[in-house]
């Protein structure tokens, strides 16, 4: 009976219950979704604010390394529009002022909830900390709501008259001046103009990064060797690419109110302003014409097709997606060839290095959070493999046209195990002289008799030239080898390593100049090689032509050891044959020169000196 009254009571409570939660509702202001102007962060998001009586709270997500810390400090705060500032009262989901551990995805999310500022605010900006590099996020403001940030009318309302098309590519250095401005800047937020451009023959990017001016402004020089892209932007705001000629002016502007959005960037002068504009203005809608195209029809529904079926497919694929292309309207003929010669390098690398990114689409439709989860579907995967590329053989903008070096599908001609074919003549050269300069091929008298243009054939001398000078340099240290056993058969090469060292247990250390993991592993190690100094053991580095030879004659003075730089395709077979997926790979040898441990990744110094006494025990 007490239970039945009690449940008529609770009853009639309900609509009370229900009309204090819409009371409470109205009396909060949302923004859902809010815009940043910027941060110097990109490990936390703000991503909802509501403003409550008691309390102004931020939602926010975060990602970052798993296992790893990160901390909101106490003294965090929001400041409006006028200065005032809102103190940091209590949280959820973490504790302010200690350290929180990320769990194994890498992500979580907690909220942050400060004194009441007024439900009429505008915009705000969140300090984590009163200390220098604590992060700062500045304004944070709803959808709905444009800052007046002085962008002049005739800038963000420019026309951009005519058509544009893309010029004749060729090698042909020079300078291109880029100016920028970020409207909305303030000095407080010390951002910096960074970006990254590709040089011809060189593998790895060049990168610049120039801190803005009080005013936003900011200038940078780019040494192009051809007609290409600049990347150019503000890190965790926004990024342009721009499709410069050596030897012009460009500009551009950022609106940082509005700086995550297509339309961010305006304002664009100098070479190919139109076809920059309209590229820039519609990142997302673009975006949806590449990979995700392949990954979908790539991994469903296409199990135990024959790589005729594949091939097919992919060129279905291609050619509709050129057509839309071809259908934009707006576009101008610089940016149809642009996207068109984009889809192609993606259609080429399904082609070229089909079962890698069979995989790679299958992983991403996953959506895998952990490392444990990625293995599990490895293992189950049945990744088909082919013995040839896959190609209908037909003709690409990307390898035949006469500005075919903009869409930067030249550099790739080398990077498969089959080279890919170019008919065009000089792009040929160029795609050759390339792959040269990047140590992906030997050239022998009849190769290099085919470079027939002088700037070319200028390039292939000058590095010739470099490698004589750094291999007298090296030759006077007796630990490094440079090109010393290029005469050597891939098969023998590492026999022949290990004969040297005959009668000692060896650690043979696959590394590359650029791997994070090598170099840590490096530094992890010192402390093993000084114990084991009077020990018969000897250390051999061995990398290949991925490494910039400049980068790895800089780097080996601080590793004792052997270092030998191999041939693409000795270091490549030393990779495949040990069944090396990753680096470094750490290999140790008896001294008969047998293989007694084998580990691909990081590996504790007691692990290694355990195996390398195991090596040692016949001593």
């Amino acid at each position: 009976m007490k239970t039945n009254k009690l449940l008529a009571v609770l009853l009639l409570l309900l609509p009370f219950a229900a009309l204090q939660t819409e009371a409470a509702r109205k009396k909060t202001a949302v923004w859902e979704k809010p815009v940043t102007m910027y941060a110097n962060t990109g490990t936390i998001e703000v991503t909802r604010v509501e403003f409550a009586d008691t309390a102004t709270l931020l939602y926010i997500h975060a990602e970052h390394t798993p296992k790893e810390w990160i901390r909101i400090a106490a003294a965090s705060r929001l400041t409006d529009a006028d200065g005032k500032t809102y103190r940091l009262t209590s949280a959820d989901g973490i504790v302010p002022g200690k350290e929180f551990f990320m769990p194994d995805n890498g992500e979580t999310d907690f909220t942050l909830r400060f004194a009441p500022m007024p439900k009429g605010t505008k915009m705000m900006d969140f300090a984590e900390g009163e200390a220098k590099g604590d992060w700062r996020i500045f304004g944070i403001h709803d959808d709905s709501f444009s800052p007046e940030i002085g962008i002049p009318k005739e800038l963000k309302e420019k026309k951009y008259e005519g058509d544009e098309t893309l010029p004749v590519t060729r090698y042909a250095p020079g300078k291109v001046k880029v100016r920028f401005k970020a409207y909305g800047y303030r000095p407080e937020m010390e951002a910096k103009l960074d970006g990254w451009y590709s040089v011809l023959g060189e593998k790895q990017q060049r990168r610049f990064a120039v801190k803005l001016n009080d005013d936003g402004t900011a200038e940078v020089e780019a040494e192009l060797t051809h007609p290409s892209v600049i990347v150019a932007g503000i890190s965790s705001v926004n990024y342009a690419s721009i499709f410069a000629v050596p030897g012009e002016e460009v500009s551009l502007a950022l609106d940082l109110a509005n700086g995550q959005k297509d339309d961010a960037f305006f304002g664009f002068t100098g070479s190919l302003a139109h076809t920059n504009k309209v590229i820039n203005g519609n990142v997302s809608g673009l975006q949806r014409l590449f990979m995700s195209s392949y990954d979908s029809l790539m991994t469903t529904g296409t199990d135990g097709w024959s790589a005729a079926e594949y091939a097919a497919l992919i060129s279905k694929t291609l050619k509709e997606k050129k057509e839309e292309v071809n259908q934009i309207k707006g576009l101008t003929d610089a940016a149809r060839a642009i996207l068109r010669m984009n889809l192609e390098r993606t259609a080429l690398g399904w082609q070229y290095d089909f079962s890698r990114s069979w995989e790679q689409a299958k992983v991403r439709r996953a959506n895998i959070k952990t490392a444990a989860e990625y293995e599990k579907l490895r293992k189950s995967l049945n990744v088909p493999h082919f013995d040839a590329p896959l190609t209908d053989g037909t003709p690409m903008e990307i390898l035949e046209s006469d500005y075919a070096m903009f869409g930067n599908g030249l550099s790739s001609a080398y990077s498969y195990d089959r080279p890919v074919v170019i008919n065009n003549a000089y792009n040929r050269q160029v795609a050759t002289v390339e792959a040269f300069l990047k140590g992906r091929i030997t050239l022998d008298a009849a190769a290099e008799a085919t470079i027939t243009d002088p700037a070319l054939s200028s390039l292939v001398a000058g590095k010739r030239a470099k490698d004589k000078q750094l291999q007298e340099e090296l030759a006077r240290r007796g630990n490094v080898f440079f090109h010393k056993l290029d005469d050597v058969k891939p098969a023998d090469i590492l026999a022949t390593i290990l004969d040297k060292y005959k009668g000692k247990a060896v650690v043979v250390d696959i590394w590359a100049t650029w791997c994070g993991p090598c170099k840590a592993g490096h530094k992890r190690m010192k402390p093993l090689k000084e114990e084991l100094k009077n020990e018969d053991v000897v250390f051999v580095y061995i990398t290949g032509p991925t490494s910039p030879a400049e980068t790895w004659q800089e780097m080996i003075g601080g590793i004792d050891g052997d270092h030998y730089y191999l041939t693409r395709e000795q270091y490549g077979y030393i990779l495949d044959t040990y069944e090396s997926d990753g680096i470094p790979t750490y290999l140790v040898f008896d001294h008969e020169g047998r293989l007694t441990f084998k580990n691909i990744g990081m590996v504790a110094n007691d692990k290694m000196k355990e195996e390398i006494e195991k090596a040692l025990e016949w001593l």
